[in-house]
C-alpha cells in the first residue's frame, strides 16, 4: 500500500494480461489463467481467424497514444492504453489478421451492453422516466386451476378474477411488502397453456388487484410465457 510502480512494472503487468488474452482467444489455459477464469476455456479456438477489438482498449489499439511515462499510460486512471500497447506488440497477436470493425463503442463489454441493449417487441414501450426500476422485490402468488374453479392442471387457487386478486394480495402480505410505499413485481408462474377465457380471467384479476394500489403505483408483472400482448 502506498508504493508507486514504475512504468516497467506496469508494462510487465499488461504484457502478462496480453498473454492471458491470447490464451482466451485460442481456448487454452495456463496456470495463471486457470486461477483467473470465471468460466472454462472456450471449446472453439480463434487461432487462425480474423480478430477485431472493441471498447476503449480497441480504440487505443488502432489509434495508439504515447505511453512513455506513467502519467501518459494512466491518463484514464487505469492501464487501458498500456494494455492496448502490449496487445499491439504481442508476438503471437502480430501473426493474426486484425482488422478495425466498422462500428465500435468506446466502452467495456459490460458498459457497452448496458448502453446498447434495448427493449424490443410489439408490446413494449417506455419512457426514460419509467425504466429502469431497481431493487424491486418479486412476489410469487400461488396460481393454478382452471376456469371452472377446479384444480385441474396446477396447484393453487383457481383462475377466477376474485381468486387471482386475493392470491396476489396474499402474496404481498406474505412478502411483507407495503403497497403504499414499496415497488414490487408479481411473478405469474403458470405451468399450463392459457386459452382466451383463462387469459381474460387472469387479466381481470390483475386489474382488480391494481385498483387497490395507490394512484401512480405501477403494476409490474413478470411472465414466463409469450402472451404479454394478449394479457
Amino acid at each position: 500500500m502506498g508504493d508507486k510502480p514504475s512504468l516497467g512494472d506496469l508494462r510487465k503487468f499488461t504484457d502478462r494480461m496480453a498473454d492471458l488474452t491470447v490464451e482466451l482467444i485460442e481456448g487454452t489455459s495456463g496456470p495463471l489463467a486457470a486461477k483467473l477464469y470465471l468460466t472454462p476455456p472456450s471449446p472453439v479456438s480463434g487461432q487462425g481467424h480474423t480478430l477485431m477489438l472493441s471498447g476503449g482498449i480497441g480504440l487505443y489499439y488502432y489509434d495508439p497514444i504515447p505511453t512513455v511515462t506513467v502519467a501518459e499510460a494512466t491518463i484514464h486512471d487505469d492501464l487501458g492504453p498500456l494494455l492496448a500497447n502490449s496487445l499491439r506488440n504481442h508476438g503471437t497477436l502480430q501473426t493474426y489478421a486484425i482488422i478495425r470493425p466498422t462500428e465500435t463503442m468506446r466502452a467495456t463489454v459490460l458498459g457497452a451492453s448496458s448502453q446498447t441493449v434495448t427493449l424490443s417487441g410489439s408490446t413494449i414501450w417506455a419512457e426514460r422516466e419509467i425504466l429502469p426500476l431497481r431493487n424491486v422485490p418479486v412476489i410469487r402468488p400461488t396460481l393454478g386451476g382452471d376456469h371452472n374453479g377446479g384444480e385441474h392442471g396446477g396447484a393453487g387457487v383457481p383462475l377466477r378474477p376474485d381468486a387471482i386478486a386475493a392470491a396476489v394480495a396474499d402474496a404481498v402480505r406474505r412478502w411483507d411488502v407495503n403497497p403504499a410505499t414499496d415497488a414490487f413485481a408479481v411473478a405469474l408462474e403458470l405451468d399450463r397453456t392459457l386459452d382466451y377465457t383463462l387469459l381474460l380471467q387472469l387479466a381481470t384479476g390483475l386489474a382488480e388487484f391494481a385498483k387497490t394500489l395507490p394512484a401512480g403505483r405501477p403494476l409490474v408483472a413478470i411472465i414466463g410465457r409469450d402472451y404479454a400482448q394478449a394479457l
